[in-house]
């Protein structure tokens, strides 16, 4: 696990060469969209993964959505964002995928 804690305080985010993949395109997950945009590093998110095939292959405010399985396949370099109600479940498939650096955010 790379980083549990409040959202406002993952320095991490704000390096140069991190790249990101928000977990779920809910409400908590539009708002880590938001929160990247309001900080000026949206463009270091790489695409949003979620669980409900509905949204795959659609685009959330030009960034793609993908299947999680997908995104733990093809994105390995980046760092995966997780909150809200499902984040422990997120995070135990990043885990058993190999993911290393995952970001729990306990507040947002």
């Amino acid at each position: 696990m790379e980083y549990i804690g409040s959202l406002v305080y993952d320095r991490v985010l704000f390096e140069a060469d991190v790249r990101l993949v928000i977990y779920g395109n809910g409400t908590v997950g539009r708002r880590l969209h938001a929160f990247l945009e309001n900080n000026g590093i949206l463009y270091k998110l790489d695409c949003i993964c979620d669980a409900n095939m509905e949204l795959w292959g659609k685009m959330y405010r030009g960034i793609p959505i993908i299947s999680p399985e997908e995104a733990v396949s093809k994105k390995t370099h980046c760092h995966f964002l997780a909150a809200g109600k499902y984040a422990e479940e997120q995070v135990s498939f990043l885990q058993k995928s190999g993911i290393k650096n995952i970001h729990m955010f306990l507040e947002l």
